[in-house]
This record gives C-alpha cells, sequence and structure tokens, in this order.
C-alpha cells in the first residue's frame, strides 16, 4: 500500500484505542509513524530499482524487522515526552508496525513477514495497492463520531468482508466459463477497485484477463504458449530465474532462438497497465550454456539492470 493508505490505517487505529488524532499523544504518534516506518526500505531505490525491489517488503515488513523498528521509534519518541510510558509506547508502536505488514500480505504483492524462516511473500490478494474506498472508510471512522463513526466501522467490515466473497465468486465463474483450465491466481486488478485480475493454465496454454464485477465483462487480456519444464529448466535455476521467482509467484517464461543465443523472456502476470505487462526479466544464454545477457526490466521494457550472478 501507499504510505497515505498505511498513514490512515493506523490514525484509525489509534482513533479506536482512544488516543484520538492529536500529535500530541505519545501512543498516537507511535502508532501512526510506526505504520508507516517499515517503508523506509524505499532507501535501496538510491542503488537502483533492481535493488529496490528485490529488497521491497522483505526484512523491514518481517516480524523480527518490526519488532527491531519498534524499539527504535519507541526510544525516540521516550526522548521527545520522557514522562510517557516505554512499555505502552513499545505495544503500540508494534500494533502500528504491524497493521503496515499485515496490510500489505491482504494485496498481490505481499510482504516477507516470516523472513528469515520463511523466505517468500505472503500475499492473500484482497486489496487493491490503492484501495481510494478503503481510505474514504477509514477517513469518515477517523473524522467522524458517535453513530456516524460506529455505522462507517461496520461499513468498513462489511466491505472487507465483500471482497472476499467477490474474489470466490470470481474464481467459480470463470471456473465455469473455461473448464479445461485450473485457476492459478485471482487478485486484485492493479488499479481497478471494482476488478479482479485471474491467471489460469493447462497443459498448452496460460490465460490471463480481468472481470470487471459491475458490468460481468470478462476480458482476456494475454493467451501465453505455455513450454514443457525441460526447455525452461536451465533458465529457472539461473541468477534471473531465482530472482524472479522470488520477485513474484505468478510468472510466465517464453523462448525465442536468435542465432546462436536462446533468449527466455519471464514475465510478472500480477500487473498489466497501459496494455503491458509491469515487469519483465531477460535471460541470454549461447550454445555454450555461457549467460550472454541477464537483465530486470522493472516498470517497462525500456528500463534495464544486470542481475548480477549468485
Amino acid at each position: 500500500m501507499d504510505p497515505i493508505s498505511h498513514a490512515i490505517i493506523g490514525t484509525a487505529i489509534s482513533k479506536a484505542a482512544d488516543f484520538g488524532i492529536s500529535f500530541q499523544t505519545p501512543e498516537n504518534i507511535g502508532i501512526v509513524v510506526g505504520a508507516v516506518f517499515p517503508d523506509i526500505d524505499i532507501i535501496f531505490k538510491k542503488w537502483g530499482n533492481y535493488v529496490y525491489l528485490k529488497n521491497h517488503r522483505a526484512i523491514t515488513h518481517s516480524f523480527i524487522g518490526l519488532i527491531i523498528s519498534s524499539l527504535i521509534i519507541a526510544l525516540a519518541i521516550t526522548l521527545i515526552f520522557p514522562g510517557s510510558s516505554f512499555l505502552s509506547l513499545l505495544l503500540w508502536t508494534f500494533v502500528g508496525c504491524l497493521s503496515h505488514s499485515l496490510s500489505d500480505i491482504l494485496n498481490s504483492y505481499g510482504a516477507k513477514f516470516l523472513w528469515p524462516i520463511y523466505k517468500k511473500k505472503l500475499a492473500l490478494n484482497l486489496l487493491v495497492i490503492i484501495d481510494p474506498l478503503l481510505i474514504v472508510l477509514l477517513s469518515g471512522f477517523i473524522f467522524l463520531s458517535g453513530t456516524s463513526q460506529i455505522t462507517f466501522a461496520g461499513v468498513t467490515l462489511l466491505y472487507a468482508i465483500l471482497r472476499i466473497l467477490c474474489k470466490f465468486y470470481t474464481k467459480n465463474v470463470i471456473t465455469r466459463l473455461y473448464p479445461s483450465y485450473r485457476v492459478s491466481r485471482v487478485i486484485p486488478s492493479m488499479l481497478g477497485v471494482f476488478k479482479w485480475h485471474f491467471v489460469m493454465e493447462n497443459d498448452e496454454y496460460v490465460l490471463v484477463g480481468d472481470r470487471n464485477i459491475l458490468s460481468g465483462e470478462i476480458k482476456v487480456i494475454e493467451k501465453f504458449d505455455k513450454l514443457n519444464y525441460n526447455i525452461i529448466e536451465k533458465a529457472l535455476e539461473s541468477n534471473v530465474g531465482k530472482f524472479f521467482s522470488d520477485f513474484t509467484p505468478i510468472f510466465h517464461v517464453s523462448m525465442e532462438n536468435i542465432g546462436n543465443v536462446n533468449r527466455y523472456t519471464f514475465t510478472d502476470l500480477r500487473y498489466y497497465f497501459r496494455d503491458e505487462f509491469y515487469h519483465h526479466a531477460v535471460l541470454e544464454v549461447d550454445d555454450t550454456d555461457s549467460i550472454v545477457k541477464s537483465a530486470f526490466k522493472p516498470y517497462t521494457m525500456n528500463q534495464e539492470h544486470t542481475i548480477p550472478g549468485f
């Protein structure tokens, strides 16, 4: 999620815990700062998008990282408010930090919450990365009081339940519509609150599409030929394959022959925007199995970062 959404979620928690939204209240500061703080991994941007995206939502979003972050924030606030309870600040700051990772787990990018025990990202695929409806509902809860506040809290809960139902309903619809395919993923569309993105596959093809919940319209975005595992095995075991399988759980590998070079193109199937998939990687291997090129292409095929050997 974006920093604004995380800050609003933290503020809503502070309001629910009766700390209000005043920055004269240490616990409120701890919750809100904690709710935003794990995205401090943006500092990796200094070394480019490859380093940033490789490390984003990893250590700082893990349970261990949240504990360390909470200790740092709580100590800093104690210096500003020397009369405050450190243990209380530590507890509520951790709650704020925890809200950050849990809300990230609710969307399709996920977070490495169990690192280093489990190094894959956990993702429940329920919320859009930037969800304007959720922001409006939580803002209503924050700034209203009495019956209106309770109403917004109830509608927020109903909205969460509705998204769960929409996800499973979409899965049922596309399963009936494409009986020869098995569903790999149903995730929120990148920007559309009322759209769900799906990936299906059978022995021959990988099908990617969107379903609009309001209109019921189903759009097939791309139909990929599915390559035999033996053809792409070396590519999957390469530095590019290991990086990309860690980066996304939903990807496709295509191959083309260019002279004495086999080019493998990895495509992240989660995000589709302006008629193209967001993230790619390219591996080129010559007929002696030497790597000629290994590159990550984040956001667009025009951007390229070399993937080092592991």
